[in-house]
């Protein structure tokens, strides 16, 4: 069942992310230092700044988005507008005193 009014049909689903209405500046080459910022003040933005049902089509390059992805969703995200082949990998970057 979708928490969204009206609910998402179900062919869409695939296609819709939760997106926050917090908007990044275009960053075209952002150092880990910064990812790692973001990161760490996500929790804070998503107390504050509503998320949406909304499709991304090929961002801009540099276009930054903060979306919500339910444990379901991981292995599966939703399209955005490019289609990744390839198999996400995980990083582990010290970042001051935080990995």
């Amino acid at each position: 069942m979708s928490l969204a009014h009206p609910p998402i049909p179900d062919h869409l689903r695939p296609h819709i992310w939760a997106v926050s209405r917090y908007h990044y500046p275009a960053y075209p080459n952002l150092p880990v230092n910064m990812i790692a910022e973001f990161l760490f003040n996500a929790l804070n933005i998503a107390g504050t700044v509503p998320f949406v049902w909304d499709f991304i089509e090929c961002p801009v390059p540099g276009t930054l988005f903060f979306v919500w992805m339910s444990p379901q969703t991981f292995t599966s995200p939703p399209t955005d507008g490019y289609q990744y082949l390839d198999p996400e990998n995980v990083l582990h970057l010290p970042v001051g005193d935080k990995v």
